[in-house]
């Protein structure tokens, strides 16, 4: 949960900031309305990360697709798994992820 401060006690409190946000968030009010978010970077890059792969459609279609599979039941084991499927990757921003895994021999997605 995220604590509260007036620009006051945000200003105040500012050189511990690198430590207390790991820990959780700060909201810094004016004139006792939100005016600021003060986060870790660390939380700072999960976010972006988050609103990345949210952002990609194709992505999030292989995921709805691959949890309804799940969901009916359409699985197969470990092994089955192992020797079916090759990871894709994709790169943006000079980072690498893998996004997904698809079937070889199927059209079934995996993830």
């Amino acid at each position: 949960m995220p604590k509260y401060l007036t620009i006051t006690e945000a200003q105040q409190q500012l050189p511990n900031w690198p430590d207390d946000l790991v820990t959780e968030p700060a909201i810094v009010t004016k004139d006792g309305k939100p005016a600021i978010v003060a986060l870790s970077f660390k939380q700072f890059e999960s976010l972006l990360e988050t609103i990345e792969i949210l952002s990609d459609s194709e992505f999030m279609k292989q995921l709805r697709s691959g949890i309804e599979q799940a969901q009916k039941g359409e699985t197969i084991d470990l092994q089955q798994l192992k020797s079916r499927v090759k990871p894709l990757t994709s790169i943006k921003n000079g980072a690498c992820r893998i996004s997904s895994y698809f079937d070889c021999a199927s059209t079934t997605t995996f993830f």
